[in-house]
């Protein structure tokens, strides 16, 4: 219906040695997990989103992709519990999000978030769902409150019946345990017609908004 959900903030860097070059979050990030950094990365996002970012960005809620590292980093959840407390306007547009593989393999540390920062006003998502192949079993335990599908599901849905009734199961699903359902990779109005037709809630690529740039 063209309601905005929020607005998912996708981590680059800017190399200027190189005229500028744009180096994308899957080049460096695998890298500062290989040396113990992305959990910083992941402390510097957060406060430039809210002391720079998020107050240019409107009332937006926004979406933070996260790295695994912070989950499972001894003082971390402290310091951000500690962080949002005194930025609580920041606290209640925060969406935290983990690829699926990660939330899944530290579910345990990552229900302690959830229950730790749900009543500052943060929401959680997981994303790239589809890939892992992980069980609601394991999903249903987190109270998250978003699944964003994988966007080789959304790239095939029109042309392979088995990926349509999964995203229709999965939306089924999800709906049940309170989640909304956001694809990957929307970038035509006829897959866009046929998501909603299967129960997806949302949707992010080209067709429904393209990226912008803002710099930190």
């Amino acid at each position: 219906d063209g309601e905005l959900l929020h607005i998912e903030l996708f981590l680059r860097l800017i190399d200027l040695e190189r005229d500028g070059a744009v180096i994308p979050a899957g080049i460096f990030v695998p890298m500062a997990e290989s040396l113990g950094l992305a959990s910083r990365i992941d402390r510097w996002v957060i406060t430039e989103v809210a002391e720079r970012l998020g107050p240019a960005l409107g009332e937006a809620r926004l979406a933070i992709n996260m790295s695994s590292s912070s989950l499972v980093e001894e003082g971390f959840l402290d310091w951000l519990a500690e962080y949002l407390a005194r930025h609580p306007g920041l606290a209640g547009r925060l969406i935290l999000e983990w690829s699926e593989y990660g939330a899944v393999a530290h579910r345990h540390q990552l229900k302690d978030w959830i229950e730790r920062l749900t009543p500052l006003g943060v929401e959680f998502s997981l994303d790239h769902f589809g890939k892992g192949f992980s069980s609601f079993a394991a999903i249903r335990e987190l109270k998250l409150h978003y699944l964003k599908v994988d966007g080789s599901f959304t790239r095939s849905v029109q042309e392979n019946p088995d990926d349509g009734f999964f995203l229709q199961v999965v939306a089924d699903i999800a709906h049940g345990l309170e989640m909304m359902v956001i694809a990957e990779s929307v970038e035509d109005p006829s897959t866009w017609q046929r998501l909603r037709g299967l129960g997806v809630d949302g949707g992010r690529g080209y067709h429904l908004g393209r990226p912008s740039d803002v710099r930190a």
